[in-house]
């Protein structure tokens, strides 16, 4: 296990990964990671192997609030060696489908896709892992 990766567990860097921290608009596009909520964290969190439950309604159990969440998928994919698994497949172009969508030719997306992960690699790899 690369204790190094355990940076990427800052408050920081969490609110890029889970889409909370906005780096910039450009003609309405949101320039950040997708907004992933708290059910869709768990199901994230599910896809690579670590069981976290979204309770609806009026649960007695509680919720982690969106970091909890995502710093718990970060401390198991840490643990397994799956981080660059992780990182990949958030940062997979189909998942900024919703980001992209008002763009309407294929020259525009890929452009557009590159400068949003290029934004959003920047804060986080200026961290020193």
């Amino acid at each position: 296990m690369n204790k190094n990766y355990d940076l990427l567990r800052s408050k920081d860097i969490i609110e890029i990964l889970d889409g909370d921290s906005q780096i910039e608009e450009i003609d309405g596009i949101r320039i950040a990671m997708p907004y992933l909520s708290g059910p869709m964290l768990c199901e994230l969190s599910q896809k690579f192997g670590c069981y976290q439950e979204y309770y609806w309604g009026n649960s007695s159990k509680p919720n982690f609030s969106r970091w909890q969440y995502m710093d718990n998928i970060l401390k198991y994919v840490i643990k397994e060696n799956k981080v660059s698994q992780l990182l990949s497949y958030m940062m997979e172009k189909e998942r900024f489908s919703e980001s992209l969508r008002k763009l309407n030719n294929v020259s525009d997306i890929e452009k557009m896709y590159k400068y949003i992960i290029k934004k959003v690699i920047d804060p986080i790899f200026s961290y020193k892992f």
